[in-house]
């Protein structure tokens, strides 16, 4: 079992229950009263919203008829893949918050793409839940120093490949020498550069000269007599 916190699937055949009252039966859904020997639904209609909203299966197999079992997955050089689809994908992912039953949210996908996909979902997932969030002033404090740190400007080029770094407060990740990948959207996918393209990065500064508290005062000095 994943150790990842899943969407909770809005709906379930919970919601739905039966119910029978002094009456008789009715609809699980519109809860009209049932006729003849009906116990469940009082039409198709009602049946098909409710199983387009909690059975997967009816789901899955809407989704790739409406595509027509052809992999709608997008390729980087245009277009989607077209090959033959057994298997629908949620394009945001459920543990990304994504919606279980909404058909803007599902498109066929062949099982290659698939496992490319989530792959690299979870390893974007993996990659943020270890980068800290970056405020506009951060303090970096360890048990010898006070230092403060600045956000600064630099290009592209000049970064490391595996260096992190923000734009427009959205946090990225140098993948490449020409690319880079979002951190917070893991859509989108590897992005190239542009000439010239700037960047902000946190870089230290001198220590800070800000008034620190005794306790940390304190704490300095049993550290550095050792």
């Amino acid at each position: 079992m994943s150790a990842e916190r899943r969407c909770p699937q809005q709906l379930t055949w919970a919601d739905f229950p039966k119910r029978k009252e002094a009456d008789g039966w009715r609809c699980r859904k519109c809860r009209v009263l049932l006729t003849g020997r009906r116990t469940s639904w009082c039409s198709r209609q009602c049946e098909r919203e409710v199983l387009l909203v909690v059975h997967w299966r009816y789901i899955r197999i809407c989704i790739l008829r409406r595509d027509k079992f052809r992999c709608q997955t997008p390729l980087e050089s245009g277009g989607v893949c077209g090959q033959m689809a057994r298997e629908v994908d949620h394009i945001v992912e459920l543990a990304d918050g994504g919606s279980f039953s909404d058909w803007v949210n599902l498109r066929s996908t062949c099982k290659e793409c698939h496992k490319k996909k989530t792959a690299k979902s979870r390893m974007a997932r993996a990659a943020a839940k270890k980068i800290p969030t970056i405020s506009p002033n951060p303090v970096f404090t360890n048990m010898r120093c006070l230092m403060a740190a600045k956000t600064i400007q630099v290009t592209f080029n000049s970064l490391k490949v595996g260096a992190y770094f923000t734009i427009k407060g959205e946090r990225f990740k140098k993948f490449s020498a020409l690319t880079y990948e979002s951190l917070d959207n893991a859509i989108l996918g590897e992005t190239y550069s542009t000439p010239g393209l700037l960047v902000d990065v946190v870089a230290p500064v001198n220590p800070t000269k800000a008034v620190v508290s005794k306790a940390v005062k304190k704490t300095v000095k049993k550290t550095a007599k050792r």
